[in-house]
């Protein structure tokens, strides 16, 4: 059944009902604005309008409000949440964003020439990063605090050709003539290659550590990916997809040979997925697509609760559907930070408080506090329970602390850490990844290999060496150094989510709490074999001698050097910090070091580049990557009709979206970008951001589309894209470049 939509008498869409009859109501003033959303439990948003037809408030179903003001110009000049905090903005005479003062008052500036090129910012603590251009306004230089640059040449087609760091390493960049990366050759001479076919789909990537093949059916998705690691002679790592009609993937063939099929409801929701050595797991989902309950093979069930904002309340494992043997219960406030966890294993209750802009300040169990911290306006951590002082230079980097000393090189990687243990050495490669970590006092050194996509493919210590092998960017197997099978994982629909893992012949399954954090393992009898508890940064308090190396927030543990692997970055959980740059570092209003902005309790960073809540259907908490997680999986529109009005003084997105919809045609892309779009919209998700998502969703739902620039597949939860040599993020910097740059495409526009 396809989605049904009823139009007002204005052409205006009235109400959505979806494959399983779920209606969406929508209402409207007499100017077309939208005024009312009731979703399909009858939750109602309300949105309200001055003369100039802006957005002023958004009431929530819980009755919170979030208001927006602007000057005679009509630019936004602030935002006040539902907790009444307020970030402000400023703007000079051409309309371009001068400062971002956020709820504490701290404040980032900007300065451009006299061409709208962003020539600067500032950040609270009044540290410089200036940018230099040439005519053709391609950013050529990139200056830090610290005085040291970064360098950028182009090509008359605008494709970057090389790079060089703060370091002096050149990596040098040749395209084809469809502008298409060919190659990276890097200063030590070594190459990476790139293949692609007719439709300029990737085939083959050559590097160092190995080669990597894909095929594709004849509908453009991903059907083969070959791996034949320089290290592992012989040996080939193939995984082999197939579809539905609707291009959900119906199965997944792991190198081992061993298979996962995958069923879907009408609204392309994961109902089943069954391993063949883990068992059948079961997925069920309310009429707000919120998962309700996941089934194991062994008995554990998991159900979910909700408020009234789509925000979790709950995650309780339950053995036999009756016995709670793990699991969570969460308060929250008025925007969504939590309030309190009351941990299921041992009945202790962790409650939370905030600053103004979020950062976790305090916990405290029965009125004693655990945990304390403080940070300065950048989001550096100032003082933590037993440790009294932090020292930072211009870079935002940890210079010492009351326990340890630090170096860096020029590229803002750690170099040493010495402490009472000793010293710890670390080195990197020219593309900012660590290469190996040397321990105190003769510990040894534990070394890592990486592919051309950024996925970490090994790691080697005295104990050992461990190769990886992926399903996208979740590890499908370990292997030893010679091939040999140590164990292999069955992954869920979302990253970071395994459910089951097969060790020396016994499989375990995974519970976790509602921040994707590992917190127990029960066996094929629903018996527990491993217990976890954490503090609020990941730091583990309780673990187990059973080898997993899935911990907090999903991610990998490294036992030999206690730090995580979080994709594009190692993080430190005893710091709170990782231990490089954020390299997607477009908006430098807070240090490029922090873990997920200081608000650990209600966010996750699986690339370890960007920030991300739970999944909260109203866009309430996690802003437009929150809502358009949501949408993701929309039902596609195939109709043309209802489209948005078109109007240059609504926002950008919905002038985006009116372009889509009457230029977009009917194939399977522009249907589900416009599904995804209609869905953004209707969770109140109005930004170019928005837009950039969908687009990466069409992409990805349909034809598996590969990026060479990021190496991802249509990176579902962050579309990054290199803008002057610089990369930035449309999910979360989309609005802001758009304001910084003084684009203003239409009369009137209105960017929100």
């Amino acid at each position: 059944m396809s989605p049904t939509i009823t139009y007002t008498s204005a052409g205006l869409v009235q109400t959505v009902t979806d494959a399983q009859s779920n209606v969406t109501t929508y209402g409207y003033d007499a100017r077309g604005n939208r005024t009312d959303v009731y979703d399909a439990q009858n939750h109602h948003t309300q949105f309200a309008y001055d003369l100039g037809n802006r957005l002023t408030s958004i009431t929530y179903p819980d009755n919170s409000v979030a208001s927006f003001a602007y000057d005679t110009r009509g630019r936004r000049t602030s935002a006040t949440d539902q907790n009444n905090h307020s970030t402000l903005y400023a703007y000079d005479d051409a309309d371009r964003l001068l400062t971002v003062a956020d709820a504490a008052s701290h404040a980032t500036s900007y300065a451009y020439d006299a061409e709208n090129n962003l020539t600067s910012i500032t950040d609270a603590n009044n540290h410089t990063t200036t940018f230099a251009y040439d005519p053709l306004a391609r950013v050529t230089q990139t200056t830090f605090p610290s005085g040291l640059a970064e360098s950028y040449v182009y090509d008359d087609a605008s494709n970057l050709t090389s790079k060089t760091d703060r370091k002096s390493q050149t990596i040098n960049y040749a395209h084809d003539e469809l502008d298409r990366l060919n190659s990276k050759t890097y200063p030590d001479s070594t190459a990476v290659a790139y293949t692609y076919d007719k439709d300029s789909r990737l085939t083959q990537v050559t590097a160092p550590t190995g080669t990597y093949g894909f095929t594709y059916d004849n509908m453009g998705r991903l059907g083969t990916t070959t791996v034949q690691y320089a290290f592992l002679t012989g040996q080939t790592f193939s995984n082999t997809y197939t579809y539905d009609a609707a291009s959900n993937r119906a199965s997944f063939t792991a190198p081992d040979g061993s298979t996962n099929s995958y069923a879907y409801d009408t609204l392309n929701r994961l109902t089943n997925l069954t391993n063949q050595w883990a068992g059948s797991f079961g997925f069920s989902y309310d009429t707000l697509s919120r998962r309700t309950s996941l089934t194991r093979p062994n008995n554990i069930s998991t159900s979910y609760s909700y408020d009234s904002m789509s925000r979790l309340l709950s995650v309780l494992h339950q053995a036999g559907g009756t016995t709670t043997i793990d699991g969570a219960t969460y308060t929250v406030d008025s925007v969504g930070n939590r309030l309190s966890k009351t941990n299921q294993i041992n009945g202790t209750t962790d409650s939370y408080t905030y600053d103004l802009i979020y950062q976790l300040t305090q916990v405290a169990q029965a009125g004693n506090t655990t945990e304390s911290y403080s940070y300065d306006a950048v989001g550096n951590r100032q003082s933590s329970l037993g440790t009294s002082s932090y020292t930072y230079n211009s870079s935002n980097e940890l210079t010492s602390m009351s326990s340890a000393t630090f170096t860096y090189d020029n590229n803002g990687n750690t170099l040493t850490k010495v402490d009472s243990s000793g010293t710890t050495s670390y080195a990197w490669d020219v593309e900012n990844r660590l290469t190996s970590v040397t321990l105190p006092n003769n510990g040894g050194i534990v070394s890592f290999k990486y592919d051309p996509m950024g996925r970490r493919i090994q790691k080697s210590s005295s104990s050992g060496t461990t190769n990886y092998v992926y399903d996208a960017v979740d590890i499908a197997e370990e292997v030893n150094s010679t091939g040999g099978l140590v164990a292999r994982y069955a992954n869920s629909d979302r990253v970071d989510q395994a459910v089951a893992m097969s060790r020396s012949g016994t499989v375990f399954y995974y519970q976790v709490d509602g921040l994707g954090t590992v917190t127990s393992l029960t066996d094929g009898s629903g018996s527990a074999q491993a217990v976890y508890t954490y503090d609020s940064f990941g730091k583990q308090i309780l673990g187990s001698s059973i080898t997993n190396p899935l911990r907090y927030t999903g991610r990998e543990l490294d036992a030999e050097t206690g730090l995580y692997y979080y994709r594009a970055r190692y993080y430190d959980p005893s710091l709170g910090r990782f231990l490089a740059e954020d390299p997607v570092w477009g908006n430098s209003d807070h240090t490029l070091y922090s873990y997920v902005r200081n608000n650990p309790i209600n966010y996750f960073d699986p690339s370890g580049m960007v920030p991300e809540a739970p999944c909260d259907c109203n866009g309430t908490r996690g802003g437009i990557r929150a809502a358009a997680k949501c949408c993701r999986n929309a039902p596609p529109v195939s109709s043309d009709a209802g489209a948005p009005p078109y109007d240059p003084c609504f926002s950008y997105m919905y002038v985006n979206a009116n372009f889509m919809y009457r230029n977009g045609g009917d194939s399977g892309w522009g249907q589900v970008v416009r599904g995804c779009l209609q869905c953004s919209y209707k969770y109140g998700t109005d930004s170019t951001a928005a837009h950039a998502f969908c687009y990466a969703v069409g992409y990805d739902r349909t034809k598996k589309w590969w990026d060479p620039l990021t190496m991802e597949w249509s990176a579902n939860y962050g579309l990054v894209r290199a803008v002057g040599g610089a990369a930035v993020s449309l999910l979360d910097q989309g609005l802001q470049w758009v304001g910084q740059r003084g684009r203003r495409p239409f009369k009137c526009l209105n960017v929100k």
